[in-house]
């Protein structure tokens, strides 16, 4: 797991080339990041949704997207879980 400093390193980095872009697709390369939902039902939900800002929750990166209600229900927001052992998901625009 990277340290803070590195972390917000890579988000200033990351943010302007992904803030504003639409989601066109998701590829889920460790299915145990979207568990207890599907890769199929994470790719569905956060397709089509535009990223309002690239934010970090402690020492891991979490984007905030544009959209009424996620799989589960929850407002407005597509976050990324961070188990160490996982590979975070792609997306494409």
């Amino acid at each position: 797991m990277p340290e803070l400093p590195e972390v917000e390193t890579i988000r200033r980095h990351l943010a302007p080339r992904v803030e504003g872009r639409t989601l066109t697709a998701l590829d889920v390369l460790d299915e145990r990041w979207c568990r207890p939902l599907g890769p199929a039902e994470i790719a569905d939900a956060v397709t089509g949704r535009v990223v309002e800002r690239l934010g970090r929750r402690g020492a891991s990166g979490s984007p905030t997207s544009s959209t009424s209600a996620g799989p589960d229900g929850a407002p407005n927001r597509t976050t990324s879980p961070s188990p160490s052992s996982a590979r975070s998901p792609r997306a494409r625009s």
